[in-house]
């Protein structure tokens, strides 16, 4: 499955990013370029990255989302990831990431842990 990224800005003052099908190294190569550009364009947002379409992760989807963590922190922003799910979940969890930046597994969680 092809990995999708649509973009769209909040009134919220966040940023989404919904991505769709596999983040692995051929997918996360092409997309890199359009992060990049979203993490210009929004760079002291904070960005919400929907997985809630992620089918698989692996270490260069695990790559990208530090890519975009650290970018964001050093301009001001912050990145949290929602409705992670599946085998993604699994990795994220045995990784640990979600203890050095804010995941929620549901998106209903996340909005219960923005107020």
């Amino acid at each position: 499955m092809i990995m999708h990224i649509v973009h769209q800005q909040k009134n919220d003052g966040y940023l989404t990013v919904k991505v769709s099908g596999e983040m692995d190294s051929s997918r996360c190569a092409k997309v890199q370029p359009t992060i990049e550009t979203i993490i210009q364009n929004g760079a002291q947002a904070t960005v919400e990255l929907d997985m809630s379409r992620v089918t698989f992760l692996d270490s260069s989807g695990v790559g990208l989302i530090v890519f975009m963590f650290k970018r964001l922190k050093a301009t001001g922003g912050d990145l949290k990831l929602h409705s992670v799910n599946g085998q993604p979940r699994e990795l994220i969890e045995l990784l640990r990431i979600d203890k050095a930046m804010d995941v929620s597994w549901t998106h209903k969680e996340t909005h219960r842990l923005a107020s």
